[in-house]
């Protein structure tokens, strides 16, 4: 197959033309439809309220987002991210235009890429750079939600000067430096462009390309003398997982089997780790895996007889060669930059094995739409459980490569949707914080900064005012609590139930709720400290249910409820235990069923008097 030539005349449309912009109007109808079916946890909400702060107050951003906490750079993605509030100032503005954005730039590398080589592999990578996860999180109000559209663009821009040399780089400079700004790990990629420079000195020789590095220069000086980002306070609370120091050490990185399959594998580990779990989807996702990594060797094959794309082929070496090297552990976001760069490397492979093995155009459109069709159909049906159940529990040991050791954890992660559908809910009925019980409510707030809970604190009534029970719609363990309650409202994978409480102190204290306002970080608050342990007291008038939802912190274990003591009452069936290991915290969900000692009896449930680091949401009421 021969790539046309930048100055052959404008191509006639080719059924595989028609394919990708197929491929590309799904993909975007996706991004837009279900935009506000994206992750919405801390570091979004951080990241909106940054920008609220500059447009309402005229507070400017003065650096970006904390990469691992401790260094900083320019804050060019929260000026991107503030465009479109300054349309609509709204979320969901956000989720509309970085979606579209995504899909622009994938499209105009589509064109790029057609351009100069050739429309079966502009098709292929149209085909292979939507993977599953990623696309659900590429309209979110985050910096990785940018990478891979900004990193398509650099791709095309790079394409482009690899065959035309003689043109100047000034938007390729730009892209980059705007590229680096959303996510450090492009720097790699820009080393790669600085050794093409130094080989091939003309494009040194041209306007453009200098006008772009002196506008790098001139915008980063500005910006360090202004923001002065080695003084910025680091945002660190905890140091990273010990690790090897020295030379053997970085040789046991680069050398590391496990590493590299934690990491090469990352897009079917995150799809495969989410519960419940998708076993089709997660088999679509290794499909594509499979399809991108044997493409890349292909690739990587083909490239060395390439001039261009041995220079495409050299990026995705460096880039992983260093990245293995230098990093002793990462995250899935990490990937986002160089996949658009595998994805071309992989369609440039099978484009040429295509035109070796199977020259009929029909079988390689039959493929490519089979390829196309998995990866849509695995967004649309995680985005149909993302909508149904309101949120996704993300495997956090595989979401890092090398994986994290010991028992599993979970990343929840609501929707948007949902949190907006919660606090519409909790406005319209004019609930107050003091109402809403459960370890449902008490994870939104944990996951979202508080930043969703009711503008009313205490309900009048106080502690006898009417609870809200929110409860997911599916749950694994039958509950006494809620037999016999009809919900009073629905919520995306969740159901509201309303009672009338029995009075509950926590260690005397009335309410129920116990929390504090103590920040550890930006996005957790730290747990209520009980030096005496934790005990319960209600009074019942008769056979009553204790419902208690705690989350406390790594170090602290609870015992089981056959360890806590009943005083003035004896459980009429064995207790109920759930136990949760969600990010650094444990959480526990224990239900009692109650016989008091006599009507009006004073119950008291309490753990061993030992200290614990617990917040405590504590709900009773009596059973018919």
């Amino acid at each position: 197959m021969t790539a046309p030539s930048a100055s052959s005349p404008v191509q006639r449309a080719q059924p595989c033309d028609w394919l990708a912009v197929l491929l590309l109007l799904g993909f975007g109808f996706l991004q837009l439809y279900y935009c506000d079916l994206t992750f919405h946890g801390p570091d979004q909400i951080r990241d909106v309220d940054t920008v609220r702060q500059w447009l309402h107050r005229g507070q400017w951003p003065q650096s970006s987002t904390p990469f691992n906490g401790r260094f900083f750079l320019p804050p060019g993605f929260y000026y991107l991210l503030g465009l479109p509030l300054l349309v609509v100032d709204s979320e969901v503005s956000i989720f509309a235009a970085f979606g579209f954005f995504n899909v622009a730039c994938i499209g105009w590398a589509w064109t790029m890429l057609r351009t100069h080589l050739g429309s079966r592999v502009a098709l292929a990578y149209v085909a292979l750079c939507m993977p599953i996860f990623g696309s659900v999180y590429t309209h979110s109000a985050w910096n990785p939600a940018l990478v891979m559209g900004l990193s398509s663009l650099v791709l095309a821009l790079w394409v482009r000067a690899l065959h035309r040399p003689d043109t100047g780089w000034f938007a390729l400079v730009l892209a980059m430096f705007v590229l680096l700004q959303v996510h450090p790990s492009a720097a790699l990629l820009a080393v790669v462009m600085g050794l093409f420079a130094v080989v091939h000195p003309s494009v040194l020789r041209q306007r453009g390309t200098w006008a772009g590095i002196g506008v790098v220069l001139v915008l980063t000086a500005w910006w360090a003398l202004w923001a002065k980002p080695w003084s910025i306070e680091r945002v660190v609370a905890a140091p990273p997982p010990p690790s090897e120091a020295g030379w053997t050490a970085l040789a046991g990185r680069l050398l590391s089997p496990g590493k590299w399959w934690d990491a090469l594998a990352m897009p079917y580990h995150m799809v495969a780790g989410i519960e419940p779990a998708l076993p089709m989807v997660a088999a679509a996702a290794a499909v594509l895996l499979g399809v991108l990594l044997v493409g890349v060797l292909l690739g990587l094959v083909r490239a060395a007889r390439s001039s261009s794309m041995r220079w495409v082929a050299a990026a995705v070496l460096v880039w992983w060669g260093m990245a293995m090297l230098l990093l002793p552990f990462g995250a899935f976001w990490y990937l986002d930059v160089i996949q658009p760069w595998m994805a071309l490397l992989a369609a440039y492979g099978w484009a040429g094995a295509s035109a070796r093995w199977a020259r009929s155009a029909a079988a390689w459109l039959a493929v490519m739409a089979a390829v196309g069709a998995m990866a849509l159909g695995g967004q649309w049906a995680l985005y149909r459980q993302f909508e149904a159940l309101g949120k996704l529990d993300l495997g956090a040991n595989v979401s890092f490569f090398p994986r994290i050791g010991g028992p599993q954890r979970w990343a929840p992660s609501f929707s948007f949707r949902y949190l907006r559908a919660m606090q519409d809910y909790v406005e319209s009925e004019a609930l107050c914080q003091s109402q809403l019980r459960g370890l449902y409510w008490m994870l939104v707030r944990d996951m979202t900064n508080r930043q969703f809970d009711a503008r009313c604190q205490v309900a009048a009534g106080g502690a006898l005012a009417t609870q809200y029970l929110i409860e997911p719609k599916a749950q694994a363990v039958p509950t006494a609590f809620t037999q016999g309650l009809v919900p009073v409202a629905a919520l995306p994978g969740a159901a509201v139930y309303a009672f009338a409480p029995l009075s509950v102190r926590v260690n005397g204290r009335e309410g129920g709720n116990v929390f504090t306002d103590e920040r550890l970080d930006y996005m957790t608050f730290l747990p209520a400290t009980h030096r005496e342990g934790i005990a319960l007291q209600i009074s019942a008038p008769g056979p009553s249910v204790l419902r208690v939802a705690l989350r406390c912190t790594d170090e602290t274990v609870l015992p089981p409820p056959e360890g806590w003591s009943l005083v003035q009452a004896s459980s009429s069936v064995p207790p109920r235990a759930e136990h949760f290991r969600y990010m650094g915290s444990n959480y526990y969900t224990l239900e009692w069923s109650l016989l008091p000692a006599w009507p009006g009896a004073s119950i008291t449930v309490a753990t061993p008097p030992v200290a614990l680091q617990c917040d405590v949401s504590a709900a009773a009421r009596a059973l018919p």
